[in-house]
């Protein structure tokens, strides 16, 4: 691991920590049998749902890492539904881990979406 580069070590293994704890908020929401109420919920009125929370959250963690390999960003779905959520979080683990530790190399130059 001490072979990698730093920009991969501080991103991708943290990054997929937090996907981990989504996935594990997902089954528990799942299990509830109210995934549809407890996603539509927020904690204040002026807050976005949880299940928009957890698509932002999910977003970032590709936000992060893909720029730092060299690679564009997609456009993150617009579901909030159990289902999208699994999906999503699926599709995010596997672009992650996909990733190539040589691929942050920190003389890369990072491409930024405008």
């Amino acid at each position: 691991m001490s072979g990698q580069p730093a920009s991969y070590r501080y991103s991708v293994p943290v990054v997929l920590h937090y996907l981990d704890r989504i996935e594990a908020i997902l089954d528990k929401v799942e299990a509830s049998g109210r995934a549809e109420e407890l996603l539509a919920a927020s904690l204040a009125p002026d807050m976005f749902s949880a299940g928009v929370q957890f698509r932002v959250a999910m977003g970032f963690c590709l936000r992060v890492c893909l720029p730092l390999a060299g690679q564009e960003v997609p456009n993150v779905p617009a579901g909030t539904t159990l289902e999208g959520l699994r999906d999503f979080a699926r599709d995010v683990r596997e672009r992650l881990e996909s990733l190539d530790p040589k691929d942050f190399s920190s003389s890369r130059r990072l491409r930024h979406r405008a």
